[in-house]
């Protein structure tokens, strides 16, 4: 039995996908968001996320620990921009990969998964080129990645 599983979000799940979003290190390559959120306003976001169902998010566990979390926003029909956050002391341990591939079985066939990849976050990039995401564009600040399920 596998032990990385992964599951739904749910509301119980607030104020840890803030802590997460909040992580010092995560911060420093964010494209949108520069400095620490309030956690209301990321309450807000999450409830409307949630009741809009603008996307998916799961929660990733590693012997039965929540250790991180694969975001899927949608773009458009089967059209999805990723984020992924696993906690630090469990990175180099395969586990954002084998919970990629839980999440790429989730989604329609012919599914399409854009990343944007800040420049300053190579180990980021070598993840998803090392998990089939092909280089579609690059500016001076963002490599742009993509695939198709």
């Amino acid at each position: 039995m596998s032990e990385i599983k992964i599951r739904k979000l749910n509301r119980r799940d607030i104020f840890l996908l803030y802590c997460w979003f909040n992580d010092k290190e995560n911060l420093q390559f964010k494209i949108k968001t520069k400095y620490k959120i309030l956690f209301r306003n990321h309450k807000v976001w999450l409830l409307n996320f949630i009741k809009n169902k603008t996307g998916f998010i799961w929660i990733i566990k590693y012997k039965n620990k929540d250790v991180g979390n694969i975001r899927l926003n949608k773009l458009f029909y089967k059209t999805y921009e990723i984020d992924i956050f696993i906690m630090k002391e469990f990175r180099s341990l395969k586990i954002a990969s084998k919970s990629l591939i839980k999440v790429e079985n989730n989604l329609k066939k012919g599914s399409v998964i854009h990343s944007y990849v800040k420049k300053n976050n190579l180990r980021s990039y070598k993840f998803f080129i090392k998990n089939n995401f092909s280089l579609f564009n690059t500016n001076k600040e963002v490599w742009f990645l993509k695939k198709h399920v």
